[in-house]
């Protein structure tokens, strides 16, 4: 795992506590918007005080995550752009990339398979 993801998965962490302890009304309309403290923003379904559904996450650094929720994680389908110009459009699984999907580098570069816990596994084409 690089240390992008590593630095990701921790913000993701500290803003999903954040966000159950902000969200304790369960009876939150089905698409709500919530500010966090760092600047970060959601906006989209919450079922049991979390993400549940489909939702976008702003992030304190400018990360974006729209896709599929369960469970405050990212899980299904969805799009990961990062500050630095790279970006994900796949499938997600706790929080990390599992499944299908294709990588795009800020360089043109692309990767286009299958991932493992955010590692690049079984078949797929770089270019």
């Amino acid at each position: 795992m690089s240390f992008k993801h590593l630095v990701i998965l921790s913000i993701l962490s500290v803003s999903t506590l954040v966000a159950h302890a902000s969200a304790t009304n369960d009876t939150i309309a089905s698409s709500d918007t919530i500010w966090f403290d760092d600047g970060a923003w959601y906006v989209g379904q919450i079922a049991d005080s979390l993400f549940n559904g489909y939702g976008k996450m702003v992030y304190a650094d400018s990360t974006v995550y729209k896709g599929e929720w369960k469970d405050g994680m990212w899980e299904g389908k969805g799009e990961l752009f990062y500050p630095d110009g790279d970006s994900y459009n796949g499938e997600f699984s706790g929080h990390q990339f599992s499944g299908y999907g294709k990588y795009f580098y800020s360089d043109g570069a692309k990767y286009e398979g299958f991932w493992e816990n955010n590692e690049k596994n079984g078949f797929g084409v770089f270019r």
